[in-house]
Order: C-alpha cells, then structure tokens, then sequence
C-alpha cells in the first residue's frame, strides 16, 4: 500500500508531482516554486512547502493562462466597476438584515475568481467586508446573514499570496485579513455564547 499522495508503479510507490490548475490551458508552462519564491526542478504531492503555478505564454494571463491578456484587464475592469457601484450604495442604505444580506451575497458572487480582482477591486472588498462585519450588532444580523463575506475574504487572502509570489503591489496585507477574520468570528462566538 502506498501513502496518500503516491501511486503504485512497476512494483514501486512514488509520490506524484504537483499538477498546474487546468494544466495551464495548454497556453503556459508549469513550473515550482518554494516559498521563498525560489523555483524549483519538482514539487511533490503533499508538499506544503512549494506550489506549482502556470508560467504564461506571451499574450495569456491568469493562474491557469485561459484568457488572453486583454480579457482579464477587461474582466477585472468590470469586477472593480461592480465593485465601486455596490460600495456607492453604502450611504443610501440603512444597514438592516436584508441589506447586509444582500451585500454579502453580491461580494461571494462578484469576487468568486481572483484573477479577476484587481488590487483596487481587491480594496474595496476590504472596505465592504468590514462595513459589514462592524453593522451586524446594529442590524440584528447573524453570521448566516452575512456569510457571503467569507468568499471576498479568501479572495483577498488568495491575492495577497499572489501578490508575494509575482511581486503585485500589496494593498491588503495578512493583517488586515486577520483583523477581518477576527471580526467575523466574534459574530459567530456572539451567537454561541449567551
């Protein structure tokens, strides 16, 4: 029998490489990195301490090199004009249930790809998800109101690891995300505790 993360092969367990997400679309080159950004010759299922990740061909851009370069400026443009316009509407809006739910759902909805964030798009999430995590008490709202912040705060989080790896310029930085977090779990500590 072999480990978790090992194939049987003429008589032999060997541990497979690390695969790139959708095999770089057939538009890029698989390549491992550590993490201190170093690359590597291999990178091992199992192994927390190196990724593999898509080196795009010329003209292809995204973590699995499917869309053209042109696509994902287009694509991220759209998300941080979404963005913009749902972060236009926190002044007209008294912060009920209804409201944070509906904020909450349109963030999980719009920040599904981090590819298509960009580190503007990436602020305003920031700035939503604390509006709404600091408006639960007033509101009266649960967790499960607003849990479609969690999507928009793994997007982050998953930004601000790219950001490390392909030197993007960091807006939202660990300690952000961790305060954020934080907040969220005192929502739900609140509700489990009288």
């Amino acid at each position: 029998d072999c480990e978790i993360f090992a194939t049987y092969n003429t008589n032999l367990c060997m541990r497979l490489s690390k695969d790139c997400l959708r095999m770089c679309s057939g538009h890029g080159t698989c390549v491992y990195y550590n993490r201190s950004h170093s690359r590597l010759f291999d990178c091992k299922e199992g192994d927390s301490f190196c990724n593999a990740v898509c080196q795009c061909h010329v003209g292809f851009a995204s973590s699995d090199c499917s869309m053209t370069e042109n696509e994902l400026i287009e694509n991220q443009s759209l998300r941080e004009l979404l963005l913009n316009k749902l972060y236009e509407t926190v002044p007209l809006c008294n912060p009920t249930i209804d409201v944070l739910a509906s904020w909450g759902a349109i963030l999980s909805a719009v920040t599904q790809n981090p590819d298509e964030i960009n580190d503007l798009a990436a602020n305003v999430i920031s700035q939503m998800v604390s509006i709404i995590v600091n408006s639960v008490s007033k509101a009266g709202a649960s967790s499960y109101d607003i849990k479609g912040i969690l999507i928009g705060l793994n997007t982050i989080a998953k930004l601000n690891s790219l950001s490390q790896r392909y030197e993007r310029l960091q807006l939202v930085i660990t300690r952000d995300i961790t305060i954020m977090l934080k907040a969220y779990s005192d929502v739900v500590v609140s509700e489990m505790v009288p």
